[in-house]
This record gives structure tokens, C-alpha cells and sequence, in this order.
């Protein structure tokens, strides 16, 4: 496995790129309450239909996280129609394969979505261009009031700084197939709305699909659960430590990968609470030979325990953070000198750019 050198950056926008206002700029003033922040710090994910935050999906078709799948339909091989929102009007005799999820299985592998039907395999760029039929319960008040149709719009493989291949996939919907309630607060648009917000560094608006992830929205917590879908744009910190830091979810497990998230958001107490805003630049070492120190001689920022937060703090990266202001919201410890990588029990160690 490359080992990457580079120095890393976590930059996703702060303005939802579908109609919302912008987020706050953080506020580190000394009478700032810091619990009353999540949110405004880098976020864990960017995926949004209009402003309703969707982040994962139940691939059996069970109700959860306020949305509930209930078709999955893809073209035909003998389309070549490029555009999507085109093709169901022109498809005349072809009818799309659709998968009904709990009786046809819908699955993701290695970040790949897969799928059968009458004992035939779908994979890879089947999907492109698939239309994903799902229910909301967009006020969240626990009864299904809208429907909306996300759409593949296109997807590829990539590669990660370290080499490692993985499947990028690009989410949108048309407002026009949006129903019931969403319809009130989804201004309507006569091209395709993308769900990711873009990626400040590169413009990307894709996502990975993870398997069998939920994840704690508020704390920041990586928990496995079956037949799930996690969708993690590139621009918001569970997608892109994949993306362009290179920890694939499906080949560092979940610890790790919460642990690396954690790193990003700069999450020294394990809660949720990131203690940074996008752009903020770092070195980080690990010790599955994924990321090595750039300049040695850079102040540490911290040392991180897989399945915790940080096992001790320096020096924040953020320049309005200090070591004491962390100290005194959730009493980390001091990390003590210049110390190598696995001093503290840690598995990652970060220094400041």
C-alpha cells in the first residue's frame, strides 16, 4: 500500500447548495458556549432533498431516518439515451428492471451498489442513471408526507491518493417529480438538483455508498446496521477521508473510519463537537501505513485512540482554539513534548501545517 505524504485538508462549504442560508461563521469568543455549536464546525455529512438531510437508507425497505425506499429502477441495456430525465419519455418498449426492496435484494459491496432479480446479478455501471423511488417523512413528525425520486445522474470509479479503487457516485433529483408536502419548501428547478453540496477543494459533487453504516448524526458515532446505505458526500468528513484522504470505509472498518471522521472534524472529545471549520490544514500519521508525517518539526496537534477521541492534546489546529479552551469543555489531557506515533496507546497522530 502508497503511503500518502501530502498534506491534508478537510474544506467542505458552509452554504447549502440547494437555497439555504448560510450556516453562522464559528464563534470562539470567551463567551461562546461551545455545546450549543454542533453544526457549525465541519460537517459530517452534505446530503440534502431541498432541506431535508438524507444521509442513509434501509435497502430492505423498512422505515428509517424519516425516509423509506420503495422502488429502485434501472434502464434497460439498449438505451443509449444519455440523459436520464429524457429517457422516460423515449424509452417506448423497453421497460426498466425494477427492485422491489425486501423481496429483490439491494446491496452494497466494497462500496459498490449490487442487486438481483430472477437470479440475475446487477453491479456497477447498471446503476448509472438508476432512479431511487422514496417515501419522507419530511416533517418528521413520524407519518410519510412526500415522495422523491434521487437519481445516479453518473458514477465511476476512482482512485484514492494511496491507489486504491473505489466507486464515486453523482446524486440528483428533479423538483419536479417531488410530491406532498416537500413540494411546500423545494423551489422548483428546470435541471437537476444535485444532493451533495460541492466539494470546496476539488468541485466534486459525489458521493460514496457505504455498506451497512448508520451513523450518529449529532455524536459522531459509527455503528454497523444491516441492509444500509450510507450515502457520504466528498464534501462533508465521512466522505471525504475516503475521497481524498484515502481511508476507505470498506477497507478500515468502522472504528477506524469513525476515529479518522473524528480527525477531520478535529472531534478532540469523542461528542460530536468539532473544534474547526473547513480549510484547516494538517499532517497526519497512522499506524496502517495509509498517511505519514510531512514535516516532523511541526508543533503535534494531537494523538488519536482508535474507538475514542483524542488520548491528548497540544496544540489545536484551529489559531482561535486553544489547548485550554478544549481543556475546560471536556478536560483532555495535556500531551506531554514531542512524542512519537503510539506513545499514548494512539493509532493516528496528527501535527499542525
Amino acid at each position: 500500500m502508497k503511503t500518502l505524504t501530502t498534506i491534508l485538508s478537510l474544506a467542505a462549504t458552509l452554504t447549502l447548495s440547494l437555497g439555504c442560508d448560510a450556516e453562522p461563521e464559528l464563534d470562539f469568543g470567551d463567551g461562546d458556549d461551545i455545546t450549543e455549536r454542533w453544526g457549525f464546525g465541519t460537517k459530517l455529512n452534505t446530503s440534502f432533498l431541498g432541506d431535508f438531510e438524507w444521509n442513509e437508507l434501509d435497502l430492505k425497505g423498512a422505515f428509517h431516518e424519516h425516509a423509506q425506499l420503495t422502488k429502485v429502477c434501472i434502464q434497460p441495456k439498449g438505451s443509449q439515451d444519455p440523459d436520464i430525465y429524457k429517457y422516460k419519455s423515449k424509452m417506448g418498449s423497453l421497460d426498466p428492471v425494477c427492485f422491489k426492496p425486501g423481496a429483490d435484494p439491494i446491496w452494497v459491496e466494497k462500496g459498490e451498489i449490487m442487486a438481483e432479480k430472477y437470479g440475475k446479478h446487477y453491479r456497477g455501471y447498471d446503476f448509472e442513471r438508476s432512479s431511487w423511488y422514496i417515501d419522507l417523512d419530511y416533517d418528521q413528525d413520524g407519518t410519510l408526507d412526500s415522495s422523491i425520486i434521487p437519481q445516479i445522474e453518473k458514477m465511476g470509479e476512482k482512485v484514492t491518493p494511496q491507489g486504491n479503487l473505489y466507486w464515486a457516485y453523482h446524486w440528483s433529483y428533479m423538483t419536479s417529480d417531488v410530491t406532498g408536502l416537500a413540494t411546500k419548501y423545494i423551489e422548483q428547478q428546470d435541471k437537476p438538483v444535485a444532493i451533495c453540496e460541492m466539494d470546496v477543494d476539488t468541485g466534486a459533487l459525489e458521493a460514496l455508498a457505504n455498506e451497512d453504516l448508520h451513523v450518529d448524526m449529532k455524536s459522531g458515532e459509527f455503528n454497523p446496521r444491516g441492509a444500509t446505505m450510507f450515502v457520504a458526500c466528498v464534501s462533508g468528513a465521512v466522505g471525504k477521508v475516503q475521497d481524498s484522504w484515502g481511508y476507505l470505509h470498506h477497507e478500515v472498518g468502522f472504528g477506524r473510519h469513525e476515529t479518522v471522521t473524528r480527525v477531520a472534524r478535529a472531534d478532540y472529545c469523542r461528542d460530536g463537537t468539532s473544534f474547526t471549520e473547513p480549510g484547516m490544514k494538517l499532517q497526519i500519521e497512522d499506524a496502517w501505513g495509509f498517511s505519514a508525517i510531512v514535516d516532523p518539526f511541526k508543533e503535534t496537534e494531537a494523538h488519536w485512540v482508535v474507538g475514542g477521541g483524542a488520548a491528548c492534546l497540544n496544540l489545536p489546529r484551529h489559531p482561535a482554539i486553544t489547548y485550554e479552551k478544549v481543556f475546560t469543555y471536556c478536560g483532555i489531557p495535556k500531551c506531554e513534548g514531542d512524542k512519537p506515533l503510539g506513545t499514548y496507546g494512539d493509532e493516528i497522530l496528527t501535527k499542525n501545517w
